[in-house]
């Protein structure tokens, strides 16, 4: 059955979206992912911002970041950046590409089932929307201090996102083919039965040693300084904390709000919800399954802004290279957040919020005579 214009199909049990109808017509999703895909050249050959203070000028690209990243001794950190804010967007517009320009020819191809899977697990680890937000920060930041100038790169790479989350919206919600090409895989890979009851177990195990692991870097990651600045013979380190005190200190209140909330409140509520979906007791009633999915949603998708700091360190070494007059360095703390935001993240997919409601569904065991 489709779906009038706009119109939106929900679950009557826990409220959750299903499906939206079209409201950007059948050609729209093709359009966006092609144009994001041509908007992501100039992203990464163009710049992306300068600065400039007292005749010295330093421009940067988009990977300028990682480059310097990779210089300075911390390549996961840099694989990291690499990844999230720009191979992966880049590979999620071409997998959208590759689905919708057949249909668009009139081709009767099938989706294939690891092409749809390989999509929804992009969407969940592409973040370039969290990376404007953090070159943005870091911009105002900087411009107190030296003349920052947004160079074309950064409003192609954000035009760029905004087709991506477009495509992105259109792809959970509209499909180019009659189906869902892995609807209904569960069943015919036997995870039905007593077999979902062992693959449900198995992910609620794997959820709860990321998140105990998460716990226990989050401790380094808030404690260990994350950035060291030498600017005109003053030497400074900073942990995230300290960063974002340092953010108020400059009369940029909004920014040490974001900061925080993004990089000390985020992950601590994300770790606290994700213990209060592994700890409730099975079979809850329906209004408490209701409050669990809502939160389950909610932690899903404030997880990925966690990666603020992240993105905000790699835009900072990269562009303050002023030689003795100011210099920016990475340090272990970064690493240690980063791994906190990835475990959190990976914990919460990894947990399977059908479980709330299989509970309530799967018959007593069978006593034993």
């Amino acid at each position: 059955m489709e779906l009038a214009p706009r119109a939106r199909a929900v679950c009557t049990r826990c409220h959750a979206l299903i499906a939206v109808g079209p409201g950007h017509g059948q050609d729209a999703p093709l359009c966006f992912a092609i144009t994001g895909l041509m908007l992501s050249v100039p992203a990464v050959l163009l710049p992306f911002a300068s600065a400039s203070e007292l005749g010295n000028q330093r421009t940067s690209r988009l990977l300028t970041g990682v480059a310097q990243l990779l210089a300075g001794g911390i390549p996961s950190l840099s694989l990291l950046v690499l990844l999230c804010g720009a191979l992966l967007p880049a590979a999620l517009l071409v997998i959208f590409v590759t689905i919708y320009a057949p249909f668009r020819f009139g081709s009767r191809w099938r989706i294939p089932p690891a092409l749809v899977r390989a999509a929804r697990m992009l969407t969940r680890w592409a973040f370039p929307e969290v990376q404007i937000l953090g070159v943005v920060v870091g911009a105002i930041k900087l411009g107190s201090l030296v003349h920052m100038t947004m160079g074309p790169g950064f409003w192609c790479y954000c035009g760029m996102t905004a087709m991506l989350l477009l495509t992105s919206h259109c792809f959970k919600y509209s499909w180019p083919g009659p189906a869902d090409p892995t609807a209904g895989q569960d069943e015919e890979n036997g995870l039905a039965g007593s077999s979902a009851e062992w693959f449900g177990s198995r992910a609620r195990s794997t959820c709860a040693a990321l998140a105990v692991t998460a716990f226990v870097m989050l401790f380094p990651a808030q404690l260990y300084p994350v950035l060291t600045t030498d600017a005109s013979g003053q030497h400074r380190t900073d942990t995230i904390l300290s960063g974002a005190l340092g953010l108020g200190q400059q009369g940029l209140w909004s920014l040490a709000a974001i900061v925080f909330t993004a990089s000390i409140l985020i992950p601590t509520l994300k770790l606290g919800g994700l213990a209060w979906l592994l700890f409730t007791p099975p079979n809850p009633d329906p209004a408490q399954a209701r409050r669990l999915t809502l939160l389950y949603r909610s932690i899903a998708l404030i997880g990925r802004w966690s990666m603020l700091d992240v993105f905000l360190g790699g835009f900072l070494v990269g562009l303050v290279k002023f030689g003795h007059f100011a210099n920016i360095e990475a340090r272990g703390g970064l690493i240690a957040f980063a791994a906190v935001v990835i475990l959190t993240v990976w914990a919460t997919e990894t947990f399977d919020p059908q479980e709330i409601w299989t509970e309530r569904d799967r018959p007593p065991p069978p006593h034993d005579r």
